[in-house]
């Protein structure tokens, strides 16, 4: 990533309102950068969206309509948009906050079952608000959700990027590389992961994931990539509490199996009907568990994974402490004015997981071509099954700026490891279309029908009869991309050059491993399938990228890259 000092927006001033400060850093939809608000000195985010959408008129009158509806959020719980506008590009003005995000809260500490239900409660507050107002979040997970202290009492969680993820819904005129599925894999309830209309239940669903997560430190469904967890979304049903927690009561249990229920009718049909759940539950008022009970006189089993996490200090309060707690935040909130969100580690709370594509990039489209044989055994797969690191932002260091050649050497490290973890897994309760297939002209059948995920269902039964050809992973690469997973494609397609070097010259590899260089979620893997797995022969694409990309963060990755390559 360029140092704010770089980057041409920071000291510009927009709409004689807001000036530009510091870059903090980049997501699926754009850079969100520091600001403040002139004559009052107020802090703000301002999130710039991505050139690709400012080129359509459609896209940016949708993008003002889901503004507007974003700014009737004012809550304790809500990170508010607070304005927007048309600089070059799109962008919105949004609170400041100070913290961490849940998912660096859960990376440092096992948090404790009574912590996990305050933060919850908070949590479906804020979407309780929301709702009301017609908002859907869509897009719930740990990495949107912000905890800080409110003095005096404890966690104070504030969810943020409401309603953003909506606008990936919209085709943009010019532009087909938008996901049709939206949202983060480990996060979507089933119907969003059919891409079918979704209600508040959806949010929901993902708030019930992320209690799952906080009381077992574990996601419930987990899988070789986004598809594989997708299939466990729509199709299996998730783990019970305690069998990975023993110490959480039978009723807390019973509410996280509740809302991760697969049909929608089933779950709770409102915050506040999951909020009044939790209340009911042993944790909710500091009660011991029956397994609390039953482990002090040594009759149950101890967890799995022990620690000693600190417990909030809104756990401790009655129900009347908590209410006039809420209230006096209330007060404080509206008239402290708007914060953003700034952490020990800027790119992971701003990143969103899902990749999208940088401005103009090349396009690849699946290819349709013979299958080649293969002409070497395969390495053998890693079996450790990937969660979310496809998805994830990539750790350390990024590839601009960097601290010296040692540190973007360790960079790349942990970004080729990161490629080669997409352990195999056994795929099973297929679609109908997916049951269909026998060969691979089946496969390219469902692509020119676009049922991409029923050709991409398929390609894993063939991968899984024929592992050493390297023609199934290089057209499921495509096909990942081509929904905008691009994680998972470079992953896809270093497997097929491991078998076959002749992939190296596949135009679509080269296309869309310079697409995933426009984000911070694959940059660092992009870089690595460029430079270590493909070297000289992208050196063409990567020059043409360098001098003809019209978005100059990109432009100037490839240059890098290309420079590397070449000396």
């Amino acid at each position: 990533m360029e140092s704010p000092k770089q980057d041409a927006r920071v000291g510009v001033v927009l709409n004689g309102r807001y000036r530009i400060t510091e870059l903090l850093g980049e997501g699926g939809m754009g850079l969100v950068y520091r600001g403040e608000r002139l004559q009052l000195g107020r802090p703000v985010a301002i999130k710039f969206l991505h050139l690709n959408y400012a080129k359509s008129p459609k896209f940016v009158a949708r993008f003002e309509r889901e503004a507007r509806a974003m700014s009737k959020l004012s809550h304790p719980y809500c990170v508010s948009v607070i304005d927007f506008g048309v600089h070059d590009e799109p962008y919105i003005v949004m609170d400041f906050v100070v913290g961490d995000t849940l998912r660096q809260l859960m990376d440092d500490e096992r948090i404790a079952p009574q912590r996990a239900v305050q933060i919850t409660r908070q949590i479906l507050a804020g979407l309780a608000h929301a709702h009301d107002q017609g908002v859907i979040h869509r897009d719930i997970k740990p990495g949107n959700v912000m905890v800080g202290a409110a003095t005096g009492m404890g966690d104070h969680v504030r969810i943020f990027d409401f309603g953003l993820a909506k606008l990936h819904d919209a085709t943009v005129e010019g532009d087909h590389s938008v996901a049709t599925v939206i949202g983060t894999p480990a996060y979507m309830a089933p119907e969003q992961t059919r891409a079918e209309p979704i209600d508040a239940r959806a949010d929901l669903y993902a708030t019930g994931i992320l209690l799952f997560e906080m009381l077992t430190g574990e996601k419930p469904f987990t899988g070789e990539d986004a598809y594989a967890v997708i299939r466990k979304q729509r199709e299996e049903p998730p783990p019970s509490v305690k069998s990975l927690a023993p110490l959480v009561s039978s009723e807390l249990a019973q509410v996280v199996a509740r809302a991760l229920e697969k049909d929608r009718e089933h779950r709770y049909q409102s915050a506040t009907e999951f909020v009044a759940a939790l209340d009911a539950v042993p944790e909710a008022s500091g009660r011991t568990s029956t397994a609390a009970a039953e482990t002090a006189t040594g009759t149950a089993e101890l967890p799995r994974t022990q620690s000693t996490p600190t417990e909030s200090v809104s756990a401790e309060l009655s129900t009347r402490s908590r209410l006039v707690a809420f209230m006096g935040l209330a007060l404080v909130t509206a008239v402290g004015g708007f914060v953003y969100v700034t952490t020990r580690s800027p790119d992971r709370s701003v990143t969103e997981y899902a990749a999208q594509p940088a401005a103009q990039a090349p396009r690849a489209q699946p290819s349709q071509e013979p299958v080649p044989q293969p002409s070497e055994p395969a390495l053998a797969p890693s079996h450790e099954p990937l969660a979310e690191a496809s998805l994830a932002p990539s750790e350390g260091p990024s590839d601009g700026g960097l601290e010296g050649e040692a540190a973007l050497e360790e960079a790349l490290e942990q970004a080729s490891r990161a490629l080669d973890e997409s352990g195999e897994q056994e795929i099973t309760l297929l679609t109908e279309s997916a049951r269909e297939v026998r060969t691979i002209s089946d496969v390219h059948k469902l692509i020119g029908q676009g049922e991409i995920d029923e050709a991409i269902y398929g390609l894993h039964v063939l991968r899984d009869k024929s592992p050493y050809n390297p023609y199934y992973p290089f057209l499921l690469g495509d096909l990942y991309c081509e929904r905008g997973f691009f994680g998972d494609g470079l992953a896809k397609y270093r497997e097929a050059l491991r078998l076959s070097d002749g992939y190296k010259k596949r135009a679509s590899i080269q296309a869309n491993a310079i697409r995933a260089l426009g984000n911070d979620a694959t940059r660092l893997r992009a870089h690595v399938l460029l430079e270590r797995d493909l070297g000289k022969d992208a050196l063409p694409a990567l020059e043409a990228a360098a001098n003809n990309l019209a978005e100059p963060e990109l432009a100037e990755r490839a240059r890098l890259i290309a420079g590397r390559i070449a000396r």
